[in-house]
Parts: C-alpha cells; sequence; structure tokens
C-alpha cells in the first residue's frame, strides 16, 4: 500500500520482472497510512520501510497499524535513527554535505538529499520511536540496530 499512485506504478513493472517472486499473491492498493482502507484485525504482519518519518501524524499511522492487526500479530518498522554518538559527527558531516553534494551533481536535484536529512535529523532516535509505538498499543518492542544504528528495525506485538 503507498498513497503514491507513481510508486505503485513503479512496483507493479518491478515485479513483472519477477515472475517467480509471487506476483500472483501480491497486491498494491493505494492508500493513505493514516487512514488504512482495511478492516480491523484482518493481518498476521505490518511493515513500513523508510516511509514513517515522511507520516504527516506518526501516532495516527502507528494506530492505524495497530488497528489492522490481528491479535498476537507483529508489526515491523525499518526506519533512519539516530547513530550511535560516536559515529554521529562523521554521519552528520555526510548526511548534511557530502551526500547532498554528490547526490545533487549525479541526480540534479540537490534539495530532496537536502529534504531526506532534514526528515532523518527530525526523527527519533530508537529509544523515542520505541515509546511511541508502545503508546498506540503495542507490546513486546525490540529495536535492532543496523549500520551503527544509522537504521534502526524496530519489531512490535499487537
Amino acid at each position: 500500500m503507498d498513497f503514491c499512485q507513481p510508486m505503485l506504478d513503479e512496483a507493479v513493472r518491478k515485479l513483472g520482472q519477477y515472475p517467480q517472486a509471487g506476483g500472483s499473491i501480491i497486491r498494491f492498493q493505494q492508500g493513505d497510512g493514516m487512514a488504512l482502507p482495511l478492516p480491523d484485525q484482518s493481518f498476521d504482519a505490518v511493515s513500513i520501510s523508510f516511509g514513517l518519518r515522511n507520516m504527516a501524524d506518526r501516532n495516527r499511522s502507528l494506530s492505524e497499524m495497530h488497528r489492522v492487526l490481528k491479535p498476537g500479530g507483529r508489526m515491523f518498522i525499518l526506519e533512519f535513527s539516530q547513530p550511535y554518538t560516536w559515529l554521529k559527527p562523521f554521519y552528520l558531516l555526510y548526511l548534511r554535505k557530502v551526500l547532498p553534494g554528490i547526490a545533487g551533481v549525479i541526480t540534479g536535484d540537490r534539495n530532496a538529499y537536502i529534504y531526506l536529512n532534514e526528515t532523518i535529523e527530525d526523527f527519533p532516535n530508537r529509544t523515542r520511536l520505541s515509546e511511541e509505538i508502545r503508546r498506540a498499543g503495542f507490546s513486546h518492542v525490540s529495536v535492532s540496530c543496523l549500520t551503527g544504528c544509522i537504521v534502526a528495525l524496530h519489531e512490535a506485538i499487537r
């Protein structure tokens, strides 16, 4: 599910390149992550990758994920986080200066990488996001830090 139809069109195109990937059981649907057009308690698992930080209302999105999960269902969030303290100065230099410069030359869209930097820096660290997940009604929240905790995988149970 995605809010943006062009993203869904691209997913359909890519899935068509891999017929062995289960294309007959995968369905893409346009929808708003803050008002999922899905019935209550209808899924065993929900996931979001690098999209939660772009939600206008993160709590509402988390609550919607909780609503559509069956009891005992699992939620997975893969998202940028805040790196370990020792890594943070190097990472921020890269994120603020190096990435926009290089990516801007390659893509011609430096502002997209400035926006990426801003959304990453404004996003809560793994502890604060875990608290938000618990407030949305989830239990057994765990976090796995990846790449110096630049990225974190949160898992929780409804």
